[in-house]
């Protein structure tokens, strides 16, 4: 903030002057007069009217103004009741979404070894019926080869027994 010098003390008639013009009226140097008097509560009574318009005005701002701040209390306090209400939503539904992840994750488990134990079993039945069929292969490579030796033993029986009967010719006893 600057600060002035007062202009009456370096003499300056000038500066005094336009200082006398903004100073208010002072009620000694004016002399009375009636009509002014009149003019001047004219004017009162203009500006009491405006005063009172004034404060009407601002008395049913304020009263606008009270209607606005209480219908944002309202409005904040609804809003925050609704978003608690979804925050705990939120929560409950996380919390369902998290037993979910474990049921499922444990349901995964499960089934993982049960599908593990299936293929140890499977393995261990396959394992079982390569020696089955290895098994049943041999008996019938066995089999084949009793077959031939069946087969050359009545060959052989066949020609003994033709050579028996040739023989029983010669001998004549038949």
């Amino acid at each position: 903030m600057q600060r002035e010098l007062d202009p009456k003390l370096f003499g300056n008639p000038e500066i005094a002057e336009d200082e006398q013009k903004l100073s208010p009226p002072s009620l000694s140097a004016k002399p009375f007069d009636s009509s002014s008097i009149g003019f001047q509560s004219l004017e009162i009574k203009e500006l009491k009217q405006q005063l009172q318009m004034s404060q009407k005005r601002v008395q049913l701002l304020e009263e606008k103004l009270s209607q606005v701040i209480s219908k944002m209390s309202q409005g904040l306090g609804s809003q925050s009741t609704s978003i608690e209400k979804l925050q705990k939503n939120v929560e409950r539904n996380n919390k369902f979404i998290e037993s979910l992840h474990k049921d499922l994750n444990e349901s995964k488990a499960n089934l993982s070894s049960k599908i593990n134990e299936r293929k140890v079993q499977e393995s261990k039945i396959e394992d079982l019926l390569d020696r089955q069929n290895m098994v049943i292969r041999n008996f019938e490579n066995r089999l084949t080869a009793m077959q031939k030796i069946i087969n050359e033993k009545e060959i052989q029986l066949m020609n003994y027994a033709s050579v028996l009967q040739e023989a029983q010719r010669r001998l004549g006893l038949k």
